[in-house]
């Protein structure tokens, strides 16, 4: 087990400080109120967008007819649950699309959360994990690699699943939630992130390989890339681990919660963070090329993506940036309209940014220049 070396105690402060922020969240989000909605993201194939509606169901998005502006639901198009009477509740993670199969977990009430696997071209249900009753509410994206998909819960587990059936093939226990998505090495290592601070390498079976612990919780899916293991934690700090090994490459101190997973671009890190700020970073050694207070710019809680050559970025003040990735220098920017909080993640393709604010639309946004396409309302 490999520890991150001691701090003084104006860092211990902040770090306290940090933990209250975060306990609070936590309650907020353990399903006590009846406000919350989830703040899924999106999954895009080259002609469907899969989103999660406020009043929680799967909607299949015709790209092609939306900028069309033609009425929902075309013959392409679909709604899960189709009866209106049922919906997955609650919904954090966003949907995974693989093999033509989407898995969609919901967090629902805070503790009944569950995996559903559904056909994305007729938005039939394949199976549901588990078949009966429920798990601990689930925060983080599915894996799916090869035949099994991996889930991780508020119970504390990380789950293997067989992808076609749903059946249980392993779990592996933390000590505490995980809401973060599971990362891979793509060949024979899983990376697992706690809220008790620690990140785990488990092999294909789920035997623990190494561990290594930082000073807080860890909320976000870790980066694999290059043999490489970057990651945030609410120490403010983001770490480099060799992934073999689980030793430290190097730190970065942003004295602030890097809560997204970073997104690496040629040799370049790119990561916000709750303090209004977004950083690039050498990957090699983790020194700040630039840092961007933008004016206006409020907590990033998202990965930065690539699109139209330019750096997109969005905050929980309903904005979304275009910067110059080289310098950090703004391009333009995008406000949501009505103004609302952006905590899913973004995807880019062909130019185009897909959206989803918390106002219950799917905007589709030119990366060239900010400029909304089309809006598709989910309704609810």
């Amino acid at each position: 087990m490999h520890k991150y070396p001691g701090m003084t105690c104006l860092k211990r402060k902040k770090i306290t400080l940090r933990a209250a922020a975060m306990l609070l969240f936590a309650l907020l989000v353990s399903g006590c109120s009846p406000s919350i909605k989830g703040w899924a993201g999106l999954a895009v194939s080259s002609d469907a967008a899969y989103v999660i509606s406020a009043d929680h169901r799967i909607f299949a998005v015709d790209l092609k007819a939306r900028s069309r502006g033609e009425a929902f639901p075309t013959s392409s198009e679909w709604r899960f649950p189709a009866d209106s009477n049922q919906n997955l509740g609650a919904v954090y993670a966003s949907p995974v699309l693989e093999g033509g199969k989407l898995y969609v977990a919901s967090f629902n009430d805070g503790s009944h959360g569950r995996l559903t696997a559904v056909d994305a071209t007729t938005g039939r249900a394949l199976w549901q994990f588990p078949p009966q009753g429920t798990i601990g509410s689930v925060v983080g994206s599915s894996l799916v690699r090869r035949d099994t998909v991996y889930v991780g819960s508020s119970d504390h587990r990380v789950y293997a699943l067989d992808a076609s059936s749903g059946v249980e093939k392993w779990r592996f226990e933390t000590k505490n939630k995980v809401w973060a998505g599971v990362a891979t090495d793509g060949q024979s290592t899983l990376y697992v992130a706690s809220l008790d601070h620690n990140v785990y390498a488990l092999d294909m079976s789920g035997g623990l390989k190494w561990t290594f612990e930082t000073q807080g919780a860890i909320a976000s899916t870790p980066l694999y890339a290059d043999g490489v293991l970057y990651f945030g934690s609410s120490d403010g700090t983001l770490y480099a681990l060799n992934a073999a090994s689980g030793e430290r490459k190097w730190v970065f101190d942003a004295d602030s919660w890097m809560w997204g997973t970073p997104l690496l671009d040629r040799s370049t890190l790119f990561v916000g963070s709750l303090d209004n700020r977004v950083f690039a970073l050498d990957a090699a050694s983790g020194k700040a090329l630039w840092a961007e207070p933008a004016r206006t710019l409020g907590s990033v809680s998202v990965t930065p993506v690539k699109a139209a050559g330019l750096l997109a970025v969005a905050d929980q003040e309903g904005r979304v940036y275009g910067l110059d990735p080289a310098t950090g220098e703004q391009r333009w920017v995008y406000v949501s309209d009505p103004k609302a909080a952006i905590y899913a993640q973004m995807v880019a393709q062909n130019d185009m940014l897909y959206v989803m604010p918390l106002n219950d639309r799917l905007i589709s946004i030119d990366a060239r220049s900010g400029s909304p396409v089309w809006v598709f309302r989910t309704g609810g």
